[in-house]
């Protein structure tokens, strides 16, 4: 029940207005009697984190999936997911998922990155890379309009300016997208770059062999 409220609480307000008082109103109790379960905020937090965590783990894309399609499959059930609990990402970022769900979240990432053939090192600045990306999506979009991205207003654009800025005349159609296509766009992007690589680690293989 004290999860549940907390993330309903995050939901509305995000992360940073999470108050144990706050909580303990919500949940019409004394302050101190949510302290009986969680010693602190900070402890609290590590449960939400690990309850969100537990979410994620539920999601489980097809085995006989390619580890493109896994990969893709993961990246935009974490978004769904996180994009709902505004600041979690960025504590998640800073802190560690240091959680019983948290660690298992992490394992599914790098099991599909490892059985794809990638080192274990190179899974891992990987699955960072990814998590960097989504945490940035996700906090960029809980702050904006839920279906537009756009860093120009254009209604406050002087069209007398861009008239001295060529490169953003040319470009500025582009700037109005949704959150989906720029997430797909950066996926597309490093599966390409790691194909690639893959490729390279194939190549070496076969120079290697006697």
């Amino acid at each position: 029940m004290i999860l549940k409220t907390a993330l309903k609480l995050i939901r509305e307000d995000g992360l940073e207005k999470l108050t144990m008082r706050r909580l303990a109103d919500a949940l019409g109790v004394a302050t101190m009697a949510t302290y009986r379960h969680f010693k602190n905020r900070d402890e609290l937090v590590l449960g939400i984190v690990d309850e969100v965590c537990r979410i994620r783990t539920v999601h489980r894309p097809p085995a006989d999936a390619t580890w493109q399609e896994q990969l893709r499959s993961q990246a935009n059930h974490a978004f769904e997911t996180f994009v709902q609990y505004r600041g979690l990402p960025a504590y998640i970022i800073k802190y560690g998922p240091h959680t019983k769900y948290g660690l298992q979240v992490i394992d599914s990432w790098l099991g599909i990155l490892l059985k794809a053939g990638f080192r274990a090192d190179e899974s891992v600045y990987i699955f960072q890379s990814i998590c960097m990306m989504l945490a940035s999506a996700v906090e960029f979009s809980t702050e904006s309009d839920e279906s537009i991205w756009t860093y120009i207003n254009f209604d406050k654009i002087d069209p007398i300016d861009l008239e001295e800025l060529p490169a953003a005349k040319e470009s500025i159609r582009y700037f109005e997208h949704s959150r989906r296509s720029i997430i797909e766009w950066h996926l597309d992007m490093l599966i390409r770059s790691l194909e690639h690589q893959l490729d390279q680690h194939r190549s070496a293989k076969k120079a290697a062999k006697p």
